[in-house]
Formats: C-alpha cells, structure tokens, sequence
C-alpha cells in the first residue's frame, strides 16, 4: 500500500518525490584525492568536483566494444541537461593513459562533439587511475588490453553530489538507464 500512496503524493507534489529519491540515494564514500590531466593538458583535482553534480564513466578512445554506446548514451544525457546552468557536470576518464593523451582526448571529443563545457575527458598514469576506479569508484578494470585490444571495464555510470561524494552507478546498457540518470540528477541537485 505504500508504493500507490507514494506514487500519488510524487504526482501531487513534486518536491516529495524528490525528497523521497533523495533518501534513496546512498552515500557510498568520498572520492579520494587525485591528480589527473585534462583534454585541454590542465590538472584536473577531486577538488574541482566540489559544488557540482557529476556523472563519471571509464572508458578509452580506441576500445572496440563498450565504449562507443557508453559514450553516445552518456552524450544523450549531456544533450538533455545541456541548457541548464546549475545542471550536472561530465566526468569521462581514460583507462590507457599510455596511449589516450590530451591531444588525443581532445580530438575525440571534436569527433564526437562532446560539450566540453559541461564536459572533461581526463587521463594519467595508469596505476593511479586503477587505484582511483576501484579504491574510489568502486569500479573494478583489467590493466592490459587483450587479443582484441579490449579492456575490461564496466559500462556503470557513477553519480557524485556536490561534496564529492560517490551516491549511485547506473548501469547505462539498462533500459531505463537515462530516466535513472535524470531522476537521480534531479534529486542530487536538489539537495
């Protein structure tokens, strides 16, 4: 009986729901401190986090599989909150660091059209960024390619709040993944 009344009061008021989907959103730890470089060769601190809402993912600029559809998923977010001043920011971190430079970065985010001004492509030393994924993200990845020139990583997507703590994955393959994404956003920018 209290999922209906639930439901009700979400559609009556929308600020309840919000609220309520707040609570649901678990404070899995704070992004520990890091030092990483952007698409434009800036340093890009866990500081620089603070204040906003961000949604992070892994990927890498010449993998085969997963990265494309998570990256044109994570695109299709960035389009919807484009408009919004106070919307979330865009966090994408390169898992090949040897290889994925800010040159690099930089012109896949051309390619793509990324919105670099919502969004940072970042990389640096591997092991760091290991360490950060797992340790902080919580995200497990593989450290060498392999035949196909593939590394394992997780096609999740991290929400962090504005103190820069991690609050939810989102897987984006999930079918309801964008509306996921845009109720937790919405519910982080409001706290």
């Amino acid at each position: 009986m209290r999922l209906p009344l639930f439901l009700f009061v979400c559609l009556a008021t929308g600020a309840a729901c919000q609220k309520e989907a707040a609570a649901e959103l678990s404070d899995l730890g704070e992004i520990a401190a890091f030092q990483l470089t952007d698409q434009d060769d800036r340093t890009f601190v866990r500081g620089d986090l603070n204040g906003n809402v961000w949604l992070v993912n892994f990927f890498f600029t010449t993998c085969p599989s997963i990265c494309p559809p998570l990256m044109d998923a994570v695109a299709e977010v960035a389009q919807r909150w484009q408009p919004r001043a106070s919307g979330p920011r865009f966090l994408s971190i390169s898992i090949d660091g040897a290889n994925d430079t800010p040159d690099v970065l930089r012109r896949y985010a051309e390619e793509r059209a990324l919105p670099l001004q919502n969004w940072s492509l970042l990389t640096g030393d591997p092991s760091s960024i290991v360490e950060l994924s797992e340790q902080s993200f919580l995200l497990a990845l593989a450290q060498e390619k392999d035949a196909a020139g593939d590394i394992l990583h997780s096609t999740r997507v991290a929400l962090v709040d504005k103190r820069g703590h991690l609050r939810d994955f989102i897987d984006i393959s999930d079918p309801d993944a964008a509306a996921r994404i845009d109720a937790a956003v919405t519910s982080l920018l409001a706290e």
